[in-house]
């Protein structure tokens, strides 16, 4: 267990210096708008922390909804993994570009997608990793598990999950990180741009395209976790290459647009 200490206190270092480090090099570069920035990150904590993790932990309590995700794995994966993630995460971008009280360009973009982004990597992924190095060090030293609040039974369960994580799966969960960044950047750019254009398309495509990268990601990892890694990584990768080439759709005037959010399909 000694070894998975390390490696979880490693990746949680990562996923809780790399937002601080992404703030202050902004900042330098003077490309820091910390009302986008802080926008995205309260849009991801609201929408996930405070509603949708808590509303999928009172549904998964229900009798009736674990027999029919058992059932229906695979909708299951579609409707709950994939698509009430992008409902969620996508609604709260577009209520984010609205509050901007300007048509978004590029630079809100960068610091909105950043900001939903990293918040999301220090507080679920990061403090993820610290909670899993605690259960490591209660497991390595199972006389202080009393101490600390922890049954037997408590402690045999915690020690099949750890023994089931390798540092390997560890370093492929930080390579996601880049992936699910890269994708929150190109979905914040999708939004963005469709509140510039005020078509509703764009928002319903990063809804679909949210609900593909979960659902794709939910399912590879089951049986291949390197390559779905690595697929997510294309995804991303393939998602900000269109987002870089459409860039100059974000020039222009940036008065707020005296209109409703979408004037036109």
């Amino acid at each position: 267990m000694e070894e998975k200490i390390f490696w979880f206190g490693v990746a949680a270092l990562v996923c809780i210096v790399v937002p601080f480090v992404a703030v202050a090099l902004l900042g330098l570069k003077k490309r820091l708008r910390m009302d986008a920035f802080l926008i995205g990150a309260a849009g991801f904590f609201l929408c996930q922390i405070v509603l949708r993790i808590p509303l999928l932990s009172l549904l998964q309590s229900s009798v009736r909804f674990s027999v029919w995700a058992n059932r229906y794995p695979m909708l299951y994966i579609l409707l709950v993994g994939g698509l009430s993630a992008g409902l969620f995460e996508e609604t709260a971008r577009l209520i984010g570009g609205k509050l901007l009280r300007r048509l978004p360009d590029g630079l809100d973009v960068v610091n909105y997608g950043l900001g939903h982004g990293l918040c999301e990597m220090l507080v679920l992924v990061g403090f993820g990793h610290l909670n899993n190095m605690m259960a490591c060090w209660v497991i390595a030293n199972p006389e202080q598990a009393a101490s600390v609040g922890v049954d037997a039974a408590t402690l045999q369960l915690m020690t099949q999950q750890m023994n089931a994580v390798t540092p390997g799966l560890i370093a492929w969960g930080l390579l996601e990180r880049v992936s699910a960044l890269g994708f929150h950047l190109a979905a914040t750019g999708l939004v963005f741009w469709g509140l510039r254009k005020g078509s509703a398309l764009f928002y319903l495509a990063a809804v679909a395209a949210h609900t593909l990268f979960n659902t794709v990601a939910a399912i590879l990892a089951q049986t291949n976790i390197a390559l779905c890694e690595l697929v997510l990584l294309a995804a991303s990768c393939c998602m900000l290459w269109q987002l870089m080439r459409h860039r100059n759709s974000f020039e222009g005037s940036t008065e707020f647009a005296q209109k409703s959010t979408f004037h036109k399909v």
